[in-house]
């Protein structure tokens, strides 16, 4: 059994998501289930008026106090209780509703998706799929040192590397709170317990234009960037976890790539035309 984990807070984003990501687990696996987790109470107050008739889910109502995160734990405690017989026996797949937003998303990119978390979950070793992001450089995050980590939009975790971190997707408050102490100077935005190298990268990305919200710290923005780099910590987190337990990874960016620079182009437009009419019989 796979589960999907979907958490959602955008009316903008939610109808997208959910038939992308409902259709990456159809064409994955005949045995599956998605959780859908409101982590906004006004979109889950409008949960009778969502165009979802097509998507059989469940839904919690999430407490959003880790964002995502959180609302991932919630949904694995939601599965544990009313699936309890096969909760510790399927693979997992968490997404946020920007899974195909603030990024080229196409039918192709959803059969890549599919295919590089097939290789994942059906693997006999632990693996975990999604976006790898690495510059070469090797830092240190909660004793683990390595150089490469997973953006948390989207990824997937097979039963041997679920067991392996415990089912615990959620990071400890105490370490997050342990690297980041916030305010509006960004000199002590981050302890001194964070490692320098990955404290020179994430304020490059939130304060000088490496992501697109990104500008400088102030005292009107320091909340909104206080709770970005709380989930920054928390795909941190995830990735020491992964590596410390000596998980592998499969990158869905790293698939996308080859096939862009070695397929020819006939065949590129066979396998899209064909992910197309896949979809289409779904």
């Amino acid at each position: 059994m796979v589960f999907g984990i979907l958490v959602a807070y955008s009316d903008d984003y939610f109808e997208n998501s959910l038939h992308e990501f409902n259709s990456i687990l159809r064409m994955l696996s005949r045995k599956h289930k998605l959780i859908v987790v409101f982590n906004s109470n006004t979109l889950a107050s409008k949960y009778d008026l969502l165009p979802v008739e097509s998507s059989d889910f469940d839904f919690v109502l999430g407490t959003n106090q880790m964002h995502e995160f959180s609302g991932w734990s919630e949904g694995l405690e939601f599965v544990k209780h009313k699936y309890n017989n096969l909760f510790n026996n399927s693979s997992y797949i968490f997404a946020n509703d920007t899974l195909c937003h603030h990024r080229k998303f196409t039918y192709f990119h959803r059969l890549i998706f599919t295919i590089a978390s097939y290789f994942a979950l059906s693997a006999k070793k632990p693996k975990i799929a999604g976006e790898i992001h690495s510059n070469g450089n090797h830092f240190s995050y909660n004793n683990v040192k390595f150089d490469c980590w997973i953006s948390s939009y989207f990824f997937a975790i097979n039963n041997h590397a679920m067991h392996l971190i415990e089912f615990n997707i959620l990071p400890q408050k105490e370490l997050i709170n342990y690297y980041l102490l916030g305010g509006h100077d960004e000199r002590y935005f981050f302890s001194e317990a964070l490692d320098k190298y990955l404290k020179t990268h994430i304020l490059n990305n939130l304060f000088h234009g490496g992501w697109y919200k990104s500008q400088p710290l102030d005292e009107s923005n320091k909340d909104f960037f206080y709770v970005k780099a709380r989930s920054i910590l928390a795909e941190f987190s995830l990735s020491s976890k992964a590596h410390s337990n000596k998980i592998e990874f499969v990158d869905t960016h790293f698939l996308n790539k080859l096939f862009h620079k070695w397929i020819p182009v006939k065949i590129k437009n066979l396998v899209i035309s064909l992910a197309v009419g896949s979809t289409k019989r779904l």
